[in-house]
């Protein structure tokens, strides 16, 4: 579909959608100045496929336009996309979405400025531990209760992603 097309469609479904009639899909610049005005961190998936250098820097500057270099995430399962966005930025933060194994960690660390975005099912205490000795951060997706979030900030993961607001939780 064009932009055009896509701009043109309504958003029907989501959290609380009845409350914002005549909602459209937003455009990432939107999205990142939102994320900048209400103090959210924007987490931005790449997905595994081959972009040109273009469309890398496309993506850099609107990031770096709003001043969100260092205060937002991108994130893939696909490795050469981060080695990409790395050697086109040493500032921006990149995660990994994959399993903490001893090799993803070196492979990991080699990116510099980075970390891991894994499953929560797929984390413990001792493999954030064991990210965390090699100086890399840890996010886990996606946690939508109190409980859980509490249990894994408790094992000491870096970062939740969320689809909702989650009151009630604190870090040790």
């Amino acid at each position: 579909m064009t932009f055009e097309a896509i701009r043109a469609l309504s958003v029907t479904g989501g959290n609380n959608v009845e409350r914002y009639p005549h909602l459209q899909v937003p455009t990432l610049s939107e999205v990142l100045a939102t994320c900048k005005q209400v103090g959210i961190v924007p987490v931005i998936e790449i997905k595994s496929g081959t972009y040109t250098e273009e469309q890398y820097l496309d993506l850099i500057e609107h990031v770096h336009a709003l001043g969100l270099e260092t205060k937002c995430v991108v994130i893939s399962f696909s490795y050469e996309v981060l080695e990409n966005v790395r050697r086109l930025n040493p500032y921006l933060p990149i995660q990994f979405l994959a399993d903490i194994t001893d090799d993803n960690i070196e492979r990991v660390k080699q990116l510099g400025n980075a970390g891991f975005d894994s499953s929560r099912t797929r984390l413990s205490k001792s493999l954030i531990e064991q990210a965390h000795r090699a100086g890399l951060i840890v996010n886990t997706w996606t946690v939508n209760n109190a409980t859980e979030a509490q249990q894994l900030i408790n094992a000491g993961v870096d970062y939740i992603s969320t689809d909702h607001l989650i009151g009630g939780i604190s870090h040790d």
